[in-house]
Order: structure tokens, then C-alpha cells, then sequence
């Protein structure tokens, strides 16, 4: 029944890094593989990190700590950029220094200034205080 079929199985680890389950692609044999490898790792870090996100949620609110989730972004930023520029942009417009997102990214202060320069064109804007100014949140 399964002649010539393909499977890629990976293990979904919990924040303390106990396997909690497995993710597998099945597929027909003739199919590439190497995009099947990259979806499945792809897959397993998109779940791993909503399990870290829980767990944050969670000790969180057994801290008594309130989180006000930020405001949406306008519709053309989020239609016209990548997400990580989304992630830079509302970092931008939440005032915060070069260096700040730069850490919070964890990203080098080269690559954060390549998605600047991408955002600035994407939006019609030359620099920051045009871009704070067509939309800084109130």
C-alpha cells in the first residue's frame, strides 16, 4: 500500500527540550525531498515556539502581570512588508534606538539598517521621521 512513499519525521520538543511528539511528512516517492525536510523543520520551530509562547503566557499570569498586546500595524504596512520588516517597523514606530531593536532581534546593526532602507522604500518614506510621522500610533 505504501510502495515507493517517503516520510520525514521529526521530534517537537517542549521548553525544557522533552519530546512531546513527532511531526512526519508523508509523501509520494517521486516528489523532492529537500523541500519536505526544509517544511518540516520550518513546521516544528513554528509549534516549538508557540509552546514557549504558552509557557511564558502562563508563568505570566501566575505572576499577576499584565500584558497589553500592541496595537495592529496599519494595513499597508502589513500588506507591503516581509514579516520580519513588520517586526523592525513596529519597533521603529515604538521609538526604540537602532541598537535596542538591533539586540531585541538579535540581529547586526548591518542587516537592521538593509530592512530600514527595505521598509523606507517599501512605504513611500526617506527616512524615520517621515515614516513616524505618516504612522506613529497616538
Amino acid at each position: 500500500m505504501f510502495k515507493d512513499w517517503w516520510c520525514v519525521a521529526g521530534p517537537i520538543n517542549d521548553p525544557s527540550g522533552d519530546i512531546i511528539g513527532y511531526l512526519d511528512i508523508s509523501m509520494y516517492a517521486e516528489k523532492e525531498l529537500g523541500p519536505a525536510v526544509a517544511l518540516l523543520k520550518t513546521l516544528i520551530a513554528l509549534i516549538e515556539k508557540e509552546f514557549l509562547l504558552l509557557e511564558l503566557q502562563q508563568k505570566l499570569k501566575q505572576m499577576d502581570v499584565k500584558i497589553t498586546p500592541s496595537p495592529a500595524l496599519p494595513s499597508e504596512i502589513e500588506r507591503e512588508l516581509t514579516l520580519r520588516e513588520r517586526e523592525v517597523a513596529e519597533l521603529l514606530l515604538s521609538r526604540l534606538t537602532n541598537e535596542e531593536i538591533a539586540q531585541r532581534l538579535q540581529i547586526t546593526a548591518g542587516t537592521l539598517k538593509t530592512h530600514r532602507k527595505n521598509i523606507f522604500y517599501k512605504l513611500g518614506v526617506h527616512n524615520l521621521n517621515e515614516l513616524l510621522s505618516r504612522y506613529c500610533r497616538k
